[in-house]
């Protein structure tokens, strides 16, 4: 139950929910219709290095954040 609690303090973890509604959301809107494939992929790589960085910065376990 702590690993819950502290998945909802995690950025990584609202960071991931974020990129997943908007992936889902993108179905019914249709964003990525106008973009090239060199676009798409500097948005991938921008994902990937956000996620990479909120790693770098997370310091403490899911456990410890939900006993917090």
């Amino acid at each position: 139950m702590e690993t819950l609690k502290g998945a909802f303090k995690s950025k990584t973890v609202w960071f991931g929910m974020l990129v997943a509604s908007l992936s889902w959301l993108q179905q019914f809107v249709g964003t990525l219709e106008g973009l090239t494939p060199e676009q798409v992929s500097l948005i991938g790589t921008g994902i990937g290095s956000i996620v990479i960085w909120l790693r770098l910065v997370t310091n403490v376990s899911l456990t410890q954040k939900g006993k917090e």
